[in-house]
């Protein structure tokens, strides 16, 4: 029997949004189909509405989205701050949940960003991910605070100055500071009923479903579930990889296919993106990844925010980017600091979804981050008490980079705290990130890990899709060397 909480009622079924895959340049335009509600409801709910409000008519997904039309980056700076302002609300659609579909119901919004609402009549704003136990392809919409963070996205490296004489990465800091305060605030619970019931989540799965019982929005945020709420799959093979996050996931064997295939940021590399010296000769790091393969688990906002570890590994420790000293999170006590070698650069809080990082903009190796790396210990781990068995990969190395985001307030590590030398297994919790979605990139060493296939032919298509995925889900297996 689920929990009872006073005002909520699980939704009908609702319509969704829906692209079939085709072969034809039609497979990027959106038709409305009904499904019932299931484990991935978030977004697909105002995307629905919004095909509603605009006729439902079959449109195209807008696919390099950059200016909006007819409003001033000012004014979409005001229009970013409302929202923030309003994120406590009791009505989550009125502040940083709010989607193209909200906007007749928020004049005051409406008013600063005009261009949006005629952007929206003309395309769907978001993209589509494909369920992996269907293969169904869905569309999820993107939060108007997301797009206001992509059209002020093509600002950043230009450091015009705008409100207040702020560039607009000093303008992005500032608003996620802004709402991490927030929903760290006691008033901001309020938001909390509105939150389950936008996005459907299932409190039966949570460790506490009571939600009188979280002090903030923020506790709420990075809830925890049961224990058995997201079981490991094949865990009696000791050399299989289990996915780290509820999320949308994108797997390349290399990176020159990642590059290819959805990382279009010129600037990319594995040195930037772990802030060490690009010549491999110059530093073991860099050596070390050199030639390797990547996963990049995207969280949306109304995805369970705690990740976990997807192998069994030892700790090596952790480094911070782009974070002053006193805004570090994690347990700093217990934190193993280990310096990657490269400078410590201004970080900055970009827009990661998915239109920002297939565009040419430096999203991932930009944005404040944090390391934690992980190894292999020289025999697989192992319950029984037969004698251990040499790993393969015994040594080697795995880096697990949680990136920040536009409005995320901070990344924690939980097990990832724990001293050097601590044996983490699969599905044990590593961290958690404080509002908004964000993103875990984990590198693996070369030859070193094998992708499932479904995960990367997915990722490889013409057009390529992210998958729909869950903590403890297969990700792939260890290769024998």
């Amino acid at each position: 029997m689920a929990p009872t909480i006073p005002g909520l009622s699980l939704p009908k079924p609702l319509k969704f949004l829906q692209g079939r895959h085709k072969s034809s340049s039609s497979s990027s335009r959106v038709t409305t189909s009904t499904l019932t509600t299931s484990k991935w409801s978030p977004q697909h709910l105002t995307a629905a509405n919004l095909a509603a409000i605009h006729g439902g008519e079959d449109k195209p997904v807008e696919k390099h989205p950059k200016d909006i039309p007819d409003t001033s980056p000012e004014d979409l700076v005001k229009a970013l701050s409302y929202l923030v302002e309003h994120s406590a609300d009791e009505d989550v659609s009125h502040g940083i949940e709010s989607y193209t579909i909200n906007l007749l119901e928020i004049p005051g919004l409406r008013k600063l960003i005009p261009g949006l609402e005629r952007l929206a009549a003309k395309y769907h704003i978001g993209n589509f991910v494909v369920v992996r136990e269907t293969g169904e392809r869905i569309f999820e919409t993107m939060p108007i605070y997301a797009r206001i963070g992509m059209h002020l996205l093509f600002y950043g490296d230009l450091e015009i100055k705008l409100l207040e004489n702020k560039t607009v990465k000093e303008i992005l800091k500032e608003q996620s500071v802004k709402q991490g305060k927030i929903y760290d605030s006691p008033e901001s619970v309020k938001s909390i009923l509105s939150f389950i019931k936008t996005y459907n989540i299932d409190i039966e799965e949570l460790e506490e479903p009571d939600i009188s019982k979280y002090g903030c929005f923020n506790d709420f945020f990075y809830r925890k579930l049961k224990s058995d709420a997201r079981p490991v799959q094949n865990l009696e093979d000791p050399l299989s990889a289990c996915c780290l996050a509820d999320c949308r996931l994108a797997v390349y064997p290399t990176v020159d296919m990642a590059k290819e295939f959805w990382i279009k940021s010129r600037l990319f590399t594995l040195p930037h993106l772990l802030d060490v010296p690009l010549s491999p000769r110059s530093s073991s790091l860099n050596m070390r990844f050199n030639g390797g393969s990547l996963a990049i688990f995207r969280l949306a906002p109304a995805d369970y925010h705690r990740f976990h570890c997807p192998v069994d590994a030892i700790i090596e420790g952790i480094t911070w980017i782009g974070y002053p000293e006193n805004e570090k999170g994690g347990e700093e006590k217990n934190e193993t600091q280990w310096t990657a070698g490269g400078p410590l650069a201004q970080g900055t809080y970009y827009t990661v979804n998915p239109q920002a990082i297939n565009q040419d903009l430096p999203v991932l190796e930009s944005n404040v981050r944090s390391i934690l790396y992980l190894r292999f210990p020289e025999t697989i781990p192992s319950d029984s008490t037969q004698d251990p068995k040499p790993h393969p990969h015994a040594g080697r190395s795995i880096a697990i980079v949680a990136i920040g985001a536009l409005l995320v307030g901070s990344i924690v590590w939980t097990e990832g705290g724990q001293e050097k030398g601590t044996l983490v297994r699969r599905g044990e919790e590593l961290g958690y990130f404080k509002y908004g979605g964000s993103t875990v990139v984990v590198v693996w060493e070369r030859d070193c890990m094998k992708f499932d296939d479904d995960l990367v032919k997915n990722s490889i298509e013409a057009e390529p899709i992210e998958t729909l995925v869950r903590v403890g889900e297969s990700l792939g297996r260890l290769g024998d060397r």
